[in-house]
């Protein structure tokens, strides 16, 4: 980021002007991802109260699929909801009614709210079950259970459903993956496209900046609900029933199942449909082994280096009284536009005698950057719920590195491994930042994608997208997997 914005000057700020385009452009798009944080922090809240309804048998598994549904690729969700208005439409057409449009700020709204819903829904989720049972049963003795909902849960959840909804708009305002597939152009669309025409670093910069400072509010509203979550401790606690009133239970199921198939069902089983058979899918996948190795590679390298990288900070975070202003330091690259990501490793490397510039590296680095800090949560998360006991009496009979090499490490590998899984899926959907310092002949599997949906969706973009979308939730599955039996045997520890 510094070296971008030592590139602007006024001079540079003023030759853009901020004409009637420029300016009306801004303004839709804080607009639009202000209407998409706000109306998914609804959902999500709806989508929170179905999860805490299921705690047995069915429902957990449909709990943990939900989330492990937040690993699917963007365009996953594109590609379902473009196979979804053209089916509606050709049944519409065909009695005679006006068909639903296909493009512009309402579809792009509705996809970008429903691919990170799983986001939002769970921060909610955890925001409820951080809420005392016995404050919960106290009042449901004397009130009913709607009005314990809305005058004590609501109240004391409510900085984690802010949070979400936070995040959702710093998301939709920061990406242009989703609104670019549904032709509706935004500011983050606008760095990448002033960079292509002018070449200037500043003029990027200076496009960038009513963006950057919009996203870097929304992330410092979310930081309290943030590190609330994050720095929750992992003790066991009673279970009990979310207050949603007598004879809901169907209800609730319903709205489960209608989750699942938003998020999980209806992408993946839209680009079976799509693909026909296998043999489209292998054909596909030999037709794009180069983009297919260039993606796992630049995955795996980010997902093994990001967790390193960040278990310092998070050490640093969990064991210290860190404030919201350190928090925001270490966390604001999320609020960055990819696109200036890119921008910014280009001008730093190029200037530089033997550099990463212009070789396969570069993709990696911009993962590293993008994604590195997201890994921070997550093991400050895991470190806070580490047995300090056992760690404090491994003090006490070994030196120092011993303790961190056979105790600490031990500990915080299923931390790593979690966080490792979720850079590795986010990378693997990376777009922005790639698209501007990608190599020649590194092109990623990603790239190809997003080439080829401007022609249209086909039975090759669809069987490459159910692949990436079928990696994506194996490996989620797996960080959601792994962080889970870890939490349960350290709750048995710490009991």
């Amino acid at each position: 980021m510094v070296a971008v914005f030592r590139q602007l000057s006024p001079q540079a700020s003023l030759s853009l002007g901020y004409g009637a385009r420029r300016m009306t452009l801004l303004a839709r798009s804080f607009g639009w991802a202000l209407l998409v944080g706000f109306l998914g922090m609804v959902l999500g809240v709806v989508g929170a109260l179905a999860l805490w309804r299921c705690r047995n048998g069915w429902g957990v598994a449909a709990r943990w699929l939900l989330l492990a549904g937040a690993a699917l690729p963007p365009y996953a969700h594109i590609l379902a909801w473009w196979s979804v208005f053209r089916f509606l439409n050709r049944g519409l057409s065909s009695v005679g009614l006006m068909g639903l449009p296909q493009r512009g700020g309402l579809v792009s709204l509705w996809v970008q709210m429903v691919a990170q819903l799983p986001l939002v829904a769970g921060l909610a989720l955890v925001g409820f079950l951080s809420v005392e049972t016995s404050l919960i049963e106290a009042g449901c003795i004397y009130q009913t259970r709607a009005r314990v909902f809305r005058r004590i849960v609501l109240p004391l959840a409510r900085p984690m459903v802010v949070a979400g909804g936070a995040l959702l708009f710093v998301l939709a305002l920061v990406d242009y993956g989703i609104p670019s597939a549904f032709q509706f152009p935004t500011a983050a669309l606008e760095v990448f496209v002033e960079f292509g025409a002018s070449a200037s670093v500043g003029k990027a910069a200076a496009v960038a900046l009513p963006v950057l400072l919009a996203a870097a509010m929304g992330l410092a509203m979310a930081l309290s609900g943030l590190r609330k979550a994050v720095l929750m401790p992992g003790q066991p606690t009673r279970l009990v029933s979310p207050p949603l009133g007598p004879g809901t239970s169907r209800v609730w199921v319903l709205a489960t199942l209608g989750l699942l198939f938003l998020q999980v069902v209806l992408p993946v089983g839209s680009l079976l449909l799509s693909v026909k058979s296998w043999q489209n899918l292998l054909d596909a996948l030999v037709g794009a082994m180069s983009e297919f190795r260039t993606s796992l590679w630049t995955a795996s390298v980010a997902a093994l280096l990001s967790p390193l990288i960040a278990l310092a900070p998070a050490h640093i975070l969990a064991t210290k009284r860190a404030g919201l202003g350190v928090w925001f330091l270490l966390l604001v690259p999320v609020a960055m536009p990819a696109a200036l990501v890119g921008i910014g490793l280009t001008s730093l490397w190029s200037s530089l005698a033997v550099t990463p510039y212009g070789t396969r590296w570069m993709p990696v680095l911009a993962a590293i950057a993008r994604f590195s800090p997201i890994a921070i949560p997550v093991l400050v998360a895991q470190r806070r719920r580490m047995a300090e006991p056992l760690i404090e009496a491994a003090r006490v009979f070994a030196r120092p590195w011993d303790v961190w090499w056979r105790v600490e490490l031990p500990m915080t590998l299923p931390g790593l491994v979690s966080a490792a899984c979720l850079v590795f899926v986010l990378t693997l959907g990376e777009l922005g930042a790639t698209l501007i310092v990608v190599p020649p002949g590194y092109a990623t599997l990603t790239m190809r994608i997003y080439t080829y949906l401007h022609y249209g969706a086909s039975e090759g973009v669809a069987a490459l997208s159910l692949a990436l979308s079928l990696i994506c939730l194996l490996v989620g599955a797996l960080g959601f997997v792994t962080w889970r039996l870890w939490s349960r045997a350290a709750m048995r520890v710490g009991a």
